[in-house]
């Protein structure tokens, strides 16, 4: 399928007599993309390609990010672009595809690997703050991905001291919490004194569960402000979203009709009931529905709730051992069987695939206004509740991670949740 880089059209009369042919101008795109990485040709050209990688990765790259390894956006931006340039100049670059593809391969793997490398690695940082926002900062970043090295007041003086009593490479980034002693002029001497050493200055900005996209600078007059852009759940993403989660569910609803047809047999053979449990739910905009899953538990188990032992977290009432749960119904909650039903429920549109965790109505009328967030879109069949721990998380674990989705939404990271999902089903945790 692929036609060699020599033999792209080297005018614009052939450049527009192969566009009568699709397969021929496709043909000379991919293999310029397997062989825009590293070219085998004259130690110059591949000194040249390889420096231009490099430059161009750093170029898009935006100066936190190289700190902490936060995108791998940039990888496939400048790999793009370089493979752009290569078959451009495909007629005065000669390139052997197949030698070209491993190239590429190896350049946009290794990038990436370091970047993955870089994300999980904990940023070493001089936190400054002297109230009880930066003790609290303190406890946050001991479990995340930054560790205060040391701490001190927000003074000038102090910061300098600090950095001095560290040996050098012993910190990434001076850390500043603002506080009611911090002023805009103090945190402008501390931005002298952390570039005098040579350090990055990051400010918190008390603003959490908001993703760096939906966050922009500004400058009115001589104020500096953050911009907290919109969740993005509307418009052309929403549409995507929609009509790629029903034509998926329609899929699995068809290629899942063998097994489907085995549960419900099972199900109805194993005790006297309906194959389907029906449950009314709170969806979006508080919109009620009646879920479906296969039924995993005896008939009349609902009017013996009162009798039992709540295990779980906040409003939700969960049991290891529940004594309502069949055999099969054991077997269908531990790879989260019972739930494939709920595919109906998204070609019906009540709910999606991904999202957060369908909510009873009694559990929305405990709700405050933090959880009321969760409603701002449709529940879903999995979400980042299941990938992370399912039943085992605490309430406001759980709350959090259906706020941090409902807030930073996007199409690759629905994708991203999808792809987690298999594992999470596999290994069963919290599924009871």
């Amino acid at each position: 399928m692929s036609t060699p880089l020599a033999s792209v059209p080297s005018s614009s009369t052939s450049l527009l007599s192969s566009l009568s042919s699709p397969t021929t101008v496709i043909g000379d795109v991919v293999t310029g993309m397997l062989a825009g990485g590293l070219l085998v040709g004259p130690s110059t050209r591949l000194v040249a390609v390889v420096f231009g990688w490099m430059l161009l990765l750093r170029a898009l790259t935006a100066p936190t990010a190289r700190l902490v390894g936060a995108s791998l956006t940039p990888v496939w931006r400048a790999g793009t672009l370089v493979a752009l340039g290569c078959w451009i100049a495909g007629p005065a670059l000669p390139v052997a595809p197949a030698r070209g593809a491993v190239g590429i391969a190896l350049a946009t793997a290794g990038s990436a690997l370091a970047r993955i490398v870089a994300r999980r690695r904990r940023l070493r940082v001089l936190l400054v703050g002297c109230d009880d926002r930066a003790i609290g900062a303190v406890d946050r970043t001991s479990v995340g991905r930054v560790r205060a090295i040391d701490v001190c007041a927000p003074t000038p003086q102090a910061v300098a001291s600090r950095l001095a009593a560290h040996v050098r490479g012993a910190v990434d980034a001076v850390l500043v919490v603002p506080g009611p002693e911090l002023t805009g002029r103090a945190l402008q001497r501390l931005a002298w004194e952390a570039e005098a050493v040579g350090l990055p200055l990051l400010v918190e900005t008390g603003i959490d569960g908001v993703m760096p996209s939906r966050v922009a600078p500004l400058l009115a007059g001589h104020l500096g402000l953050v911009h907290v852009l919109p969740a993005r759940r509307r418009g052309w993403r929403l549409l995507v979203k929609q009509v790629a989660e029903r034509a998926l569910a329609l899929l699995a609803i068809v290629v899942l009709a063998p097994a489907l047809i085995a549960i419900s047999v099972a199900v109805r053979l194993d005790t006297p009931g309906p194959v389907l449990y029906r449950q009314v739910r709170v969806g979006r905009d508080g919109r009620t529905f009646t879920m479906l899953k296969f039924r995993s538990m005896a008939v009349g188990s609902d009017a013996r709730l009162d009798t039992l032992d709540n295990e779980g977290a906040g409003p939700l009432f969960k049991m290891r051992a529940d004594p309502r749960v069949t055999r099969v119904g054991q077997v269908l909650r531990k790879y989260s069987l019972d739930e494939l039903p709920q595919l109906i429920n998204v070609l019906r549109g009540d709910m999606s695939l991904v999202g957060p965790r369908p909510a009873l109505p009694a559990e929305v009328a405990a709700y405050d206004s933090d959880p009321r967030r969760r409603l701002a879109v449709a529940p879903g069949i999995t979400g980042l509740w299941q990938v992370s721990g399912r039943s085992d998380l605490s309430w406001n674990e759980s709350v959090r991670l259906d706020l941090d989705y409902v807030d930073n939404w996007t199409l690759g990271r629905d994708v991203m949740i999808l792809a987690r999902t298999v594992g999470a089903v596999l290994r069963h945790e919290g599924a009871y």
